[in-house]
């Protein structure tokens, strides 16, 4: 869609909920097609990841709980496991609105 890699569009959203979806990227202005989910606040990432969205919903949150479960290599991120999504589906959802990042105390999704 935008070529191997595009720029960070904006740092509004800050990487400071369970469940923020963001884009992994290998430094400044080099996003691609990867993201990441969090399980919790990673504040530190902020400025540094483009946060877009945000997983909702009991059973979703549900199931990211489960994911964080599994156990992981030394470096705290790796799963010990392989994890392999088989199937996925998209819901309709009635639209959330992503409180925007007035500092980083305030960080909120609605």
């Amino acid at each position: 869609m935008y070529g191997d890699t595009f720029n960070d569009e904006n740092f509004e959203v800050g990487i400071s909920e369970k469940g923020t979806v963001a884009m992994a990227n290998k430094g400044p202005n080099s996003n691609g097609s990867q993201f990441f989910v969090t399980f919790r606040s990673w504040q530190f990432l902020d400025n540094m990841h483009v946060g877009f969205g945000q997983v909702v919903g009991k059973e979703s949150l549900a199931f990211l709980d489960k994911l964080a479960e599994i156990e992981v290599d030394n470096d705290g991120l790796t799963p010990k496991k392989r994890i392999k999504i088989v199937d996925c589906q998209a819901k309709e959802v009635k639209k959330y609105k992503i409180q925007r990042r007035a500092s980083v105390d305030q960080d909120k999704f609605e």
